[in-house]
């Protein structure tokens, strides 16, 4: 009989990667692709742990991974919108072809 897959994983390990990067996201401001590229991360390996922790019944690791879930979603939306503001009118310029400089 071989063990199931899953239990060779360190899941909890996946839950603090996902809080990490969350977390080095939000004090890596200066560079928009690297900080969202962290968000992303943080969400995917989040969201697999959380999964396998469900799949598996286990109790540890996931408070961290909800915690790396949520907190990234919430600095993605934070960025898009202070991008949006930011760039607005440079795109509204840009796509109606009114450019006043």
């Amino acid at each position: 009989m071989g063990t199931n897959q899953l239990e060779k994983k360190p899941i909890s390990l996946m839950a603090m990667v996902s809080v990490v990067c969350s977390i080095v996201a939000f004090f890596n401001l200066n560079n928009i692709f690297i900080n969202c590229m962290l968000l992303f991360l943080a969400i995917f390996l989040g969201s697999k742990a959380k999964n396998d922790i469900r799949y598996l019944k286990l109790k540890r690791g996931l408070i961290f991974a909800q915690i790396g879930i949520y907190s990234s979603i919430i600095q993605l939306v934070i960025i898009f919108i202070i991008f949006f503001i930011i760039y607005s009118p440079s795109i509204v310029c840009f796509l109606t072809g009114n450019y006043y400089h």
